[in-house]
């Protein structure tokens, strides 16, 4: 209310927007799923690129690109919507404009695979891309990143969110970030790398250099999303 003007705003999603309805099992700090989406669409992937997630966790960056790469309408796999249940609602046109949206995805064969050192967290994973119903497009395994067990992608596009803050052991943390460098180097001449980095100091250790730093917030904490070229 504001002197003579009062504004009535209205819920028509329920539960915030973010949650897809598919991700059911969560690690430690799990990636917000729209800034994922977000990040794919950054990149400017093409689905006829292999795509890597070489630290994967629950598997929402490996999700969304699937999804954009199926067509699938973000909104897919939610059932309840605040709106259902307003007296003005059209069931009828509501069906409309979803069939029209679920006629759009496609069958497009791509090459996403994500891989993980830990097996709990690879579990996770399994769970919420079986429960998108993308197994057919995303493929898993467990591997460390550092020592090349990735699936053996050749040249594929690199996005992902290198554990930081809770989630990096502290005795890890010194040479973590000037490893992952030294390993897309050495492994992966040739590729783009797409790395979600907290601040400047971990940008400093991967030692490599960035052809674009494109600033963005992650549960409020400032990141960088950081392109590089390994020629």
């Amino acid at each position: 209310i504001y002197k003579n003007y009062v504004r009535l705003m209205a819920d028509s999603s329920g539960e915030v927007l973010f949650k897809r309805g598919y991700r059911t099992a969560i690690g430690v700090a799990p990636l917000n799923e729209v800034l994922a989406a977000g990040l794919v669409h950054l990149t400017k992937w093409n689905p006829a690129t292999p795509l890597l997630d070489p630290m994967c966790g629950s598997g929402t960056i490996l999700t969304e690109a699937a999804m954009m790469a199926a067509k699938i309408p973000p909104g897919y796999y939610r059932k309840n919507w605040s709106f259902l249940k307003w007296p003005e609602h059209q069931p009828q046109l509501f069906e409309t404009i979803y069939q029209h949206q679920i006629e759009k995805i496609s069958n497009l064969a791509v090459d996403i695979l994500g891989s993980d050192i830990s097996r709990q967290v690879l579990d996770f994973a399994k769970t919420n891309v079986e429960g998108a119903k993308l197994q057919d497009l995303i493929r898993l395994v467990q591997g460390d990143f550092f020592s090349g067990s990735n699936g053996g992608e050749k040249k594929p596009l690199l996005i992902f969110n290198p554990p930081y803050g809770e989630r990096l052991n502290s005795a890890q943390s010194p040479e973590f970030y000037k490893n992952i460098g030294d390993t897309l180097k050495k492994q992966y001449k040739g590729s783009t790398a797409w790395i979600l980095l907290p601040g400047t100091d971990a940008l400093k250790r991967i030692g490599l250099k960035t052809s674009r730093k494109i600033p963005l917030l992650n549960g409020g904490l400032e990141v960088r999303f950081c392109r590089y070229d390994l020629y």
